[in-house]
């Protein structure tokens, strides 16, 4: 007997007509096949030819005594999947449906939330009739808009100075747990959520936002600020602790020279470990150097390539520009030498008067006025030429600049990340070597290790 959430309904029992199941493939197919109804013709082809799960976004799969989820991982593209009425004990098996939009869990028998970190595109969550008696876990869900947690066992205003950390939450739904039931609970919850819109079904009026942030508002911001500031000193205060113990006794056993049962074998073996583990992150390092070294060196080619490809269409342009240049440069020396031949015939023929001295020179002597002619043609076709190689050269070299820089600068930078990683590894094998064994008196050590301990003791 299905139950569904209501403004006022409450759930005494659950029946199931099947016996608890666990998610499977042919569970999936069914629900699928019974959300989007097809002919029996059509049912028999999907079943042969198979279903594709990665198209799938919308999955319901109410009321089939489901005890635990699993085999959702095909479901990679799934928006809204409805879980509610079933045997669902924990919250797992969810990891890989990151881009689910709404979830409803509500009518199962879930404890503590939690398998919800993946899930940060989650705007919709029912919890409803659960047998929740604490909020968290839930850091992740930052786009969180409507939360449905009635009827379970919330008991501790605390679950509402929870929710604080929530800023897109609009909606609210805490009726038929304990703490719903406590005085001034609608009032205390809408000053310290003053973004909700809705809470237990009830629009939050303007009326009521104004009641409860002259009333309740600063009192509940300095208690959660309290509680924060108390939860940190604390964690602090804890750590602290954990380290001055710590400290504590060693310091007892090198001052006192107490001795403890194996401690120096135990000691040793944590050094050979804590070695073997920095070795493999050392490794790790440096395998995702040369990952990078290898991403870096497509990327230049390819860059090389391209520019290049560039470089050489704009030389082509230049070439081409330049090669008009000379074209219009001999027509015109063509026509100037014909100008020149047509004055001479007309000096020759009609003896202008009124002729400049230097002019008529050039005109008595045709031959010095073609010479200089070709030789201003001359002249002209060096510059075109000596800018054209000059702009070219320029160009390859700017090529050539900038490509050894790119491969300077990625040799430095390599350089510079593989000195980094041994030093790290010198920097923490001489420490860990330095907390462990400095101060002992007399060991027996391999002679890596020995070498060690001088190098250490000479710093």
């Amino acid at each position: 007997m299905a139950r569904t959430e209501g403004k006022n309904g409450t759930v005494p029992f659950k029946m199931f007509e099947n016996m608890p199941s666990v998610i499977d493939k042919k569970m999936l197919t069914d629900a699928i096949l019974d959300q989007f109804p097809k002919s029996i013709e059509e049912r028999k082809i999907l079943c042969e030819e198979g279903i594709d799960f990665t198209k799938i976004t919308v999955l319901q799969l109410e009321c089939k005594s489901i005890l635990t989820i699993e085999y959702l991982w095909p479901l990679i593209n799934l928006k809204e999947l409805i879980l509610s009425d079933n045997l669902i004990e924990e919250i797992e098996g969810l990891d890989l449906l990151v881009h689910l939009i709404r979830l409803d869990l509500s009518f199962n028998n879930i404890e503590d939330i939690k398998g919800l970190d993946k899930l940060e595109k989650l705007e919709d969550l029912s919890l409803f009739a659960n047998k929740i008696i604490k909020l968290k876990n839930m850091e992740k869900l930052v786009n969180l808009q409507l939360f449905s947690v009635g009827n379970n066992l919330l008991c501790d205003f605390n679950n509402v100075l929870y929710l604080k950390q929530f800023k897109k939450l609009r909606c609210l739904n805490l009726e038929e747990n304990p703490i719903s039931k406590e005085n001034f609970f609608e009032l205390h919850t809408i000053a310290v959520l003053p973004n909700l819109m809705y809470l237990n079904y009830s629009l939050v009026t303007e009326e009521k936002k104004s009641l409860s942030k002259g009333i309740f508002h600063l009192e509940y911001e300095e208690a959660l600020n309290e509680i924060y500031d108390n939860e940190q000193q604390e964690i602090k205060e804890k750590e602290q602790k954990q380290i001055t113990d710590y400290y504590k006794v060693f310091s007892d056993v090198k001052t006192q020279g107490l001795e403890f049962p194996g401690l120096t074998d135990m000691k040793k073996e944590l050094y050979v470990e804590y070695k073997a583990k920095l070795k493999n992150l050392v490794d790790t390092l440096m395998k995702l150097e040369m990952d990078v070294i290898e991403q870096v060196e497509e990327f230049n080619r390819i860059f090389k390539y391209a520019i290049s490809e560039i470089i050489n269409k704009y030389i082509q342009r230049i070439q081409k520009l330049q090669t008009i240049l000379r074209d219009y440069e001999q027509q015109f020396s063509e026509q100037f030498e014909e100008f020149c031949r047509t004055c001479i015939e007309h000096f020759d023929k009609q003896r202008l008067v009124n002729v400049e001295e230097d002019m008529e020179i050039f005109l008595i002597s045709p031959q010095k006025l073609q010479s200089l002619a070709r030789e201003c043609h001359d002249r002209r076709l060096t510059i075109i030429n000596k800018r054209e190689k000059i702009t070219i050269e320029r160009l390859r070299d700017w090529l050539n600049d900038i490509t050894s820089r790119i491969y300077s600068e990625e040799i430095d930078r390599n350089r510079k990340r593989i000195n980094e990683i041994i030093c790290f590894k010198d920097y923490y094998e001489k420490e860990g070597y330095s907390f462990l064994f400095i101060g002992d008196e007399e060991t027996d050590y391999d002679d890596d290790e020995k070498s060690s301990s001088s190098s250490v003791n000479g710093n």
